[in-house]
């Protein structure tokens, strides 16, 4: 995913050719190697277990190392620890009781700098759209397209 505010977004779908003319099987595994997220290390935020879990799953089966949180609070502990090594932040928009997911991505910009912060909602609207930019939020994805 690339957003740009203003401009829009892009996203990018990778499918597996078939038939007669697909790739050997070696480059299957390297394209595997140098798909997007390998090895990288993402931070999930998200106070539905359930929802962690599958989309933590679904994550690593994409190639990405993932750490949870179930809780804003939780995720800026988990990212005040020396060598967190954290690349990016995934956070759920709707997280009771405490901060929302647009508030933790306004922390992380603030304490963080440059450390990438994406919201995950189902409820995307043009004030979500329009306030997660000035928060510094890379991307607002819809929940059901993390699934």
């Amino acid at each position: 995913v690339e957003s740009q505010r203003g401009a829009g977004s892009l996203f990018t779908v990778e499918l597996p050719r078939v038939g007669a003319d697909a790739a050997p099987a070696d480059a299957d595994a390297r394209a595997d190697a140098e798909a997007p997220g390998a090895g990288e290390h993402l931070l999930y935020v998200d106070d539905d277990e359930i929802m962690r879990e599958v989309v933590r799953r679904l994550l690593e089966r994409a190639g990405w190392r993932v750490s949870t949180a179930a809780d804003a609070a939780a995720a800026l502990e988990r990212l005040e620890q020396p060598g967190h090594g954290v690349q990016a932040v995934v956070t759920d928009m709707t997280m009771p009781p405490g901060m929302s997911g647009l508030e933790l991505c306004r922390v992380i910009a603030r304490l963080h700098p440059g450390l990438p912060t994406l919201i995950c909602s189902g409820h995307r609207s043009d004030e979500l759209l329009a306030q997660s930019g000035s928060a510094g939020v890379r991307a607002v994805v819809a929940k059901e397209d993390l699934l």
